[in-house]
């Protein structure tokens, strides 16, 4: 393999003019909906085959990884699209070299705590399942880069084809290892299957060979970068588990058993959406640093096409999501309508603060990331207080709506503060469509009179607030499908990118 292009020689900014659409959107879109739909497919066959008792094990392998995930998460790699010298091959050897750092360093504490933990569940059933999950983070620390420097160029077929073999991989070996031996050792052997061939797609799609080494020159930015981000990931861990860990230690496993099926319906398709709108949104924005009209325009429409996401999202999960549980899990997963509407703006709430951290990663200020995260830690508290004020789940997960919407409107502020009053106006929007949606619930549950008809006048009236609002939004995103679709139509199985080979 040789290098496609060196700083500064041409090659690269022909390129670009040569190419300025997106390529491998499609492709890209089909590996975050495979992803999705292959960890829901996995959560459903373990539930089913393995049991409560088996599955919980698992669990606790998961969380523990991904803990320790969280705790070394520096979005180092996030430098070679953000940053104007991302595109230099010694910063590449560097943020190899901090990959490589990370995932030797997780392996070591996942083999280090495998016995203590073991022993804190009354045996030593767990030690094998962490030395072998183990690797899966030592392999994925070789990951290949090229496969984020080719996002320069908005061209994302290389971690598109990677996502879909990589979990198409993931998920056979954990359904085999289900099949073969009952037990959640499944679930490590094809978390290890999805990291090699991860791992292997972007070697073979790169276009530079894999090095790795210490550029000096651009370690202060890189460390300045990275620290923030590395304190953001073990707050994320607390604020995004928080709900979890507050519902199993003060309600129960039961409750967090009915709670985790509700909750994963829609994080699974949302997390599908967050990522798509992550890696196409943050190279568009970084790339107009100087064109800040442009760029303030790419912000805008990133914030529009989220809140449309987000609530449509609300209101479709409200209506889909009971039928959907007890198809999937059966009748014993059953949940009020009322509690699984608030899972629904909980989960569509999370997902709106994907505008200020894409926002904030795309203009280099990380410090506005780790500020969200920490605002968002006050959903512990607040899910406390509506423990005491509301009373159970309900309550808990209301405490946790309100601390999201405090991290949301903070970064938000905090990331464009030119334009507070357009940003906060579709938050309000997103936050009227999200107390329709329970007041609706609400009314169905418990029907009132005086209820429903302050809220069909309630709901008229964000109506025609919203509707003309989004108006252009909705126009723009059905431009850009259509689009989409005519440049996937002229190519070789209607994917964009599947005629070429590896990246030029």
């Amino acid at each position: 393999m040789t290098d496609r292009a060196a700083p500064g020689d041409g090659r690269v900014e022909n390129a670009a003019a040569l190419r300025p659409h997106r390529r491998g959107s499609g492709i890209y879109l089909l590996g975050s909906f495979t992803s999705q739909a292959c960890a829901l497919i996995r959560y459903t066959v373990l539930a089913r085959m393995l049991g409560p008792e088996q599955l919980g094990l698992a669990a606790t392998l998961v969380l523990t990884a991904q803990f320790f995930e969280s705790l070394t998460e520096s979005g180092s790699d996030r430098l070679l699209i953000q940053d104007p010298d991302g595109d230099a091959p010694d910063v590449q050897r560097l943020v190899q070299l901090v990959f490589a750092g990370r995932g030797c360093l997780t392996a070591a504490a996942l083999a280090l705590i495998a016995a203590p933990v073991s022993l804190l569940l009354g045996g030593a059933t767990l030690v094998p399942g962490f030395l072998v999950l183990a690797l899966s983070p030592l392999i994925a620390g070789f990951l290949h880069l090229d496969m984020r420097r080719d996002q320069r160029l908005h061209d994302f077929r290389a971690e598109g084809w990677g996502m879909v073999a990589s979990e198409l991989a993931g998920i056979v070996v954990t359904i085999a290892g289900c099949m073969l031996l009952r037990t959640f050792m499944a679930v490590p052997f094809g978390l290890v299957a999805r990291s090699a061939v991860m791992v292997l797609t972007s070697h073979i799609r790169a276009g530079r060979t894999y090095e790795i080494g210490l550029a000096r020159a651009f370690l202060p930015k890189l460390t300045a970068f990275a620290l923030p981000l590395m304190a953001n990931g073990l707050l994320l861990f607390g604020a995004g588990q928080g709900d979890r860990v507050l519902i199993g230690g003060r309600l129960g496993l039961v409750e967090l058993g009915f709670y985790s099926a509700t909750i994963l319906l829609i994080f699974y398709p949302s997390a599908m959406i967050q990522r798509f709108l992550t890696t196409i949104g943050l190279p568009r924005i970084a790339r107009d640093h100087a064109n800040p009209d442009q760029q303030d325009h790419h912000i805008r429409e990133l914030l529009g096409v989220i809140a449309l996401i987000a609530m449509a999202m609300t209101i479709g999960f409200s209506v889909v999501a009971g039928p959907a549980s007890r198809i999937l899990y059966g009748l014993k997963y059953r949940q009020s309508d009322v509690t699984i509407a608030l899972v629904g703006v909980l989960q569509a709430t999370r997902f709106m603060r994907t505008f200020p951290v894409v926002t904030a990663l795309a203009l280099g200020r990380s410090n506005v990331v780790l500020a969200g995260t920490v605002a968002a830690l006050s959903g512990w508290p607040l899910a406390l207080l509506g423990m005491a004020t509301l009373g159970g789940l309900n309550g808990l997960i209301t405490g946790f709506i309100m601390g999201e919407a405090l991290a949301l409107i903070l970064a938000t502020g905090l990331v464009d503060r030119r334009h507070l009053g357009r940003n906060f106006s579709v938050i309000l929007m997103f936050i009227a469509v999200g107390g329709l949606v329970l007041g609706w619930r609400v009314e169905l549950e418990t029907p009132s009179a005086i209820q429903l008809g302050g809220l069909m006048i309630a709901s008229l009236l964000a109506a025609g607030w919203i509707l003309p609002a989004q108006a252009a939004t909705v126009r723009g995103l059905f431009a850009s499908i259509s689009a989409w679709a005519q440049m996937s139509r002229q190519r070789l199985g209607g994917w964009p990118g599947l005629k070429r080979g590896r990246p030029p």
